[in-house]
């Protein structure tokens, strides 16, 4: 693994609005901010966890750090490159240090091209080396993640779910790329297949010298992999910790809320823990200018219905925006 520690990824309040669905004709267009002022750095060699519940904006961040998705907003650099401001022609080169595992290994794969033909389409795309070359290059990309090179001649629908993210990693490792997003890769396999799944990026890692983010919905997960996480809640990050301070003592009332509903072997704890998840969740949806938890902090106060912290630093790289700590 490259010891080596300089960003390679810098997010500068970086913004993204999509227009909300429903209400009459004549209704003015309401806009659901889904990446609100988002800003941190992403160091070469690391892992970076970014968790959250379903619909705080975690894949849309992670597509907009790739420019798959066009923000409104705020500054990407990638090195000293300035992402924001680049055209798509411009962006093309950039594409083969930039890539994405994507979440569910079945729809993000062609079912009408053969697993060979997956792997060696960005090869194609991007002109590299002669069809020897490239059948070598993907039969050694099998190799890497797992599987028999006569199984590229098969179809997608061929594998099983955690055969088919084997797959997808292979693709995205095809340009030997310098960053991946892997967004809730594990999400859609069983348990044993999530770990060896888990363990072959951590390979690759170390392999590769592959700097990452790692996004998911469960926190147990990320402990895994990640050096560092990010907590995002409605948009905003709220608490950034290098992963063992995460754990070890989780500063935001919304982190505690993520680590208390990780189930756990006792079935009358585990069914207790997520009901008070559940029972919690209310009206998520409310906007104000204060912190977008308030409606389900148990320890809110009047200023944070006024006004949003900002994340600040609470000491050993332990970032916060809480009130309760300013």
């Amino acid at each position: 693994m490259n010891t080596e520690r300089h960003p390679i990824i810098t997010v500068s309040d970086l913004q993204k609005s999509f227009p909300q669905r429903g209400g009459g004709f004549r209704s003015a267009k309401n806009y659901i901010r889904a990446v609100d002022g988002v800003s941190f750095q992403i160091e070469a060699g690391e892992i970076v966890g970014l968790v959250g519940e379903s619909g705080c904006g975690k894949s849309t961040l992670g597509k907009l750090l790739l420019r798959l998705e066009n923000f409104d907003r705020g500054e990407i650099y990638y090195h000293q490159t300035r992402l924001s401001s680049l055209a798509e022609r411009e962006l093309r080169p950039y594409r083969r240090q930039l890539q994405m595992i994507f979440q569910d290994p079945y729809s993000s794969l062609n079912p009408r091209m053969k697993v060979r033909k997956i792997i060696e389409e960005p090869l194609i795309i991007h002109r590299l080396g002669a069809a020897g070359w490239r059948r070598q290059r993907v039969d050694e990309l099998l190799d890497i993640v797992g599987l028999d090179s006569d199984m590229g001649d098969r179809y997608a629908h061929e594998f099983s779910g955690g055969q088919r993210q084997r797959v997808g990693i292979a693709r995205a490792l095809a340009l030997n790329p310098e960053f991946v997003v892997a967004d809730e890769p594990v999400s859609a396999l069983d348990v044993s297949i999530q770990a060896q799944i888990i363990n072959l990026l951590l390979d690759l890692r170390e392999q590769f010298n592959l700097t990452m983010l790692f996004i998911s919905h469960d926190l147990s997960v990320v402990k895994l992999l990640s050096d560092r996480i990010l907590v995002m809640y409605l948009g905003k990050i709220l608490e950034e910790a290098p992963s063992d301070s995460l754990y070890r003592e989780p500063l935001h009332p919304y982190t505690r809320l993520l680590l208390r509903s990780i189930p756990l072997p006792d079935p009358d704890r585990k069914r207790e823990k997520i009901v008070d998840l559940e029972r919690k969740a209310g009206s998520t949806g409310m906007k104000n200018q204060g912190c977008p938890f308030y409606s389900r902090c148990p320890e809110r106060q009047t200023i944070c219905l006024e006004s949003m912290p900002e994340l600040r630093d609470h000491g050993h790289q332990h970032k916060v925006a809480c009130f309760l700590y300013c």
